[in-house]
């Protein structure tokens, strides 16, 4: 199969839905950045956008900032099933490493908090699960492009952090039993807490999505061969098209370009 000469690398082109992605099933946002600023969701669905929003074109493509007071709301999505894990990812630059920095805020987080979170507490990587906080040993500097991911799925919570620049990859398990909250009691908030609007992410947002299943590291580290397929799946067209730019970045030799059955070597 054809691969980028970079999967690290901004891919350019068109952006969609890659239904075979494991993250795709019961994948419930998945939004990318665009030049005016705005997420756009890959599944249709309107976005509700509060506070003030700004943006940027970088070398690794447009990216949105919600700044303290900003968020981006998606509608509530019914669940047939109990959601007993979840998975959430982002592409994003922090930055300032602020001590409440919400990246994607899922259910209710009103007085009870019960919502279920993707954050960073002074750039260190954490879930809260809708009753207590999981922290990684992944800090993210400010200044830095990372594609981070986590999942979680009441036993233990999964981080990865790969820096797109250099391609350093970073990874973290936390055994830690517990319960997951509501998903659904509020809609789905990126960049903020959903209503209580004190936890901005003071970050260049690139993508982000949530998916109401938990995936195992192995499959995290999968994901993090080519970051970006999941938002801007391989076509013939795109790959050759790419094949005509200069790589933002220098691809890292000690990535493999299998995806998503390749292996992932950390240096």
């Amino acid at each position: 199969m054809l691969r980028l000469k970079n999967p690290l690398a901004y891919p350019g082109g068109n952006s969609g839905f890659n239904s075979a992605h494991p993250a795709a099933y019961r994948c419930r946002v998945a939004a990318i950045a665009s030049s005016s600023g705005f997420m756009s969701s890959l599944f249709g669905a309107t976005p509700t956008y509060i506070g003030t929003i700004s943006e940027t074109i970088n070398s690794f493509g447009p990216a949105t900032n919600l700044i303290t007071g900003a968020r981006i709301t998606y509608p509530i999505v019914s669940e047939s099933v109990a959601t007993s894990g979840v998975t959430f990812s982002a592409i994003l630059t922090p930055i300032t490493v602020s001590t409440a920095a919400t990246i994607i805020c899922c259910g209710n987080d009103g007085t009870s908090n019960q919502s279920v979170q993707f954050n960073m507490n002074s750039g260190l990587l954490r879930i809260y699960d809708g009753n207590a906080t999981i922290a990684s040993t992944i800090t993210l500097v400010a200044g830095n492009t990372y594609f981070v991911a986590a999942s979680y799925n009441g036993v233990a919570a999964n981080f990865i952090a790969l820096n797109l620049a250099t391609g350093q990859l970073y990874t973290s398990v936390v055994s830690t039993a517990g319960t997951l909250g509501s998903t659904t009691g509020d809609p789905f908030a990126i960049g903020n807490r959903n209503t209580v609007l004190t936890s901005p992410i003071n970050s260049w947002l690139s993508a982000v999505s949530y998916t109401a299943r938990a995936l195992p590291l192995r499959q995290l580290l999968q994901w993090a061969q080519a970051p970006w397929d999941f938002w801007y799946p391989r076509t013939f067209d795109g790959i050759f098209l790419s094949g005509l730019k200069s790589a933002a970045v220098a691809a890292p030799t000690h990535f493999s370009r299998g995806f998503p059955d390749g292996g992932v070597q950390v240096t």
